[in-house]
Parts: structure tokens; C-alpha cells; sequence
């Protein structure tokens, strides 16, 4: 990043450029991940969770339709790497069920990573009393810790010990 950030609206507009390419970027780059899953379950979490990149982008365009601004496009070079150690660690997890875990841990990685940028962004817009936007950002920051309540369900109750190599 070479701009300066001279005050909370340009920080919330800054995030939230990130935030809208990170929904993109992970929508393109999880749907791979639909072909090698082996558990119904975690497939239907994981197209659920596609379907949510896109509900997440109208919320945060209506955040700058609100704004008054446009998104511009912008590099993410932390989900670019979440992206890529997803890959690289499930070319190494033989088992099916291994790749399993392996795919929940990363999205829970993911998962927390955006939503902690997803509750930036609502502190931002509710220290300039942006009450709309703030509106729309609680809901997101809402999906994305149901996800977590979700992933965190599967991979600690549904799936038992002994169906993992250990």
C-alpha cells in the first residue's frame, strides 16, 4: 500500500477495498476445492460458503454506495497466501479425511482473518457514526462467526477421532 491515511473514512474505505477483492479472489480460488471433498457435509458447507462471498460483496458495495464511493481495485496479498498454503497442504494430505481437516483448519484460518477485518471495518464506520453502514457491516461480521460456529461444529463433533489417521 503507498497511500497515505490521513483519516477513519479513507481506513474504512481502504479495508473495505480489501474486503471486496478477498471475496472475490477466495470465491474463484474455493471452488476447486469442491471437487476433491469427499464429505457431503463439508461439500454443502463449502458451497454455502461460496454463495456467502457474493451476499458479503453487495453488502460492502451498498457500504460504499453509501459512501458515496467506488470500489477500486486493490491487491490482497494475505488471502493470495491463505490461497496458496490451502493448496499446498492438501497436494500433501493423502487420506480423504486428512484433506478434510486439513480444508476446515485453513477456512477457519480464513474465516478469522476476515472476520476480524470484517469488525475493523464496523469500528471504523461506527466511530464516524456511519449507522447504515454499520448496519450492513454487523450483519456481515454475524455470517462470519456463524460460519466459524459451523466449521468449528464439524470438525469437533461431527467428525469422531477414530475416522482421522493419526
Amino acid at each position: 500500500m503507498k497511500q497515505n491515511i490521513n483519516t477513519l473514512e479513507e481506513a474504512l474505505v481502504l479495508e473495505l477495498e480489501a474486503l471486496y477483492q478477498a471475496e472475490a479472489k477466495l470465491r474463484e480460488g474455493l471452488k476447486k476445492m469442491t471437487t476433491i471433498i469427499q464429505s457431503p457435509k463439508l461439500q454443502d458447507i463449502l458451497k454455502r460458503y461460496l454463495e456467502s462471498c457474493d451476499h458479503k460483496r453487495t453488502k460492502v458495495d451498498r457500504v460504499f454506495s453509501y459512501l458515496n464511493r467506488e470500489p477500486r481495485s486493490c491487491h490482497t496479498h494475505v488471502v493470495d497466501e491463505f490461497i496458496n498454503e490451502l493448496y499446498d497442504r492438501l497436494k500433501f494430505a493423502q487420506e480423504p479425511m486428512v484433506q478434510n481437516h486439513v480444508l476446515v483448519s485453513e477456512l477457519l484460518r480464513i474465516n478469522r482473518y476476515k472476520a476480524s477485518a470484517y469488525e475493523a471495518s464496523l469500528h471504523y464506520a461506527e466511530t464516524l457514526g456511519l449507522e447504515t453502514a454499520a448496519d450492513l457491516l454487523q450483519t456481515i461480521v454475524h455470517w462470519e462467526k456463524s460460519d466459524e460456529r459451523e466449521l468449528l461444529e464439524l470438525f469437533f463433533h461431527e467428525w469422531s477421532e477414530e475416522n482421522v489417521l493419526l
